[in-house]
């Protein structure tokens, strides 16, 4: 109704990503991309660690045909990432000063990444807006007001609000879900 997509960001050797759930969201006209392998803190350890997993995200960027990655724990490092086949990646924000790796792009803008070793470049995206686990769980918020104003102060100066939501363990009702 409002022209916004989702994309859903899916840590592929660390939960089951069923392939109809997949294809189910990209039908319906949103988007799939790569979350990390295995979400487990180490992606950006070591240089070679990093070079030792590209093949594998590679080749789950191909067979999802997907095209975006965003690393776990928003831990980056925008050269590194230029090694990934993506158009975009998201694992970075503007500021936040809450996170493990807190230095921020500075800017509500995506921008474009040379690749070092590769022809061409990709997207950044950064987030632009706090993220749930921020704001509910170590602010201990209990409305959005941090988002309205934030998404206020971004439409003023005319930038992009990127939000980035755990909706398989933010939840605040105890409500059990189904398994697949």
């Amino acid at each position: 109704q409002f022209g916004l997509r989702s994309s859903f960001f899916f840590v592929p050797q660390r939960y089951h990503v069923s392939e109809s759930l997949r294809d189910d969201l990209v039908r319906r006209g949103f988007e799939v991309g790569v979350h990390d392998l295995n979400h487990d803190g180490k992606l950006f350890s070591s240089r070679r660690n990093f070079m030792d997993r590209v093949p594998q995200i590679n080749r789950y960027l191909s067979e999802w045909n997907a095209v975006g990655f965003r690393a776990g724990a928003m831990h980056h490092n925008l050269e590194w990432i230029g090694e990934l086949d993506v158009e975009y990646d998201c694992s970075t924000f503007d500021t936040d000063p809450f996170e493990p790796q807190p230095d921020g792009v500075k800017t509500i803008f995506p921008f474009m990444v040379n690749r070092v070793n590769k022809p061409g470049g990709y997207v950044e995206i950064p987030y632009t807006i706090p993220q749930d686990f921020t704001v509910f769980i170590l602010m201990q918020c209990s409305g959005i007001d941090i988002w309205i104003n934030k998404l206020d102060w971004i439409a003023k100066n005319g930038g992009m609000a990127l939000i980035n939501t755990h909706p398989d363990y933010m939840n605040f009702e105890n409500i059990t879900r189904k398994e697949e």
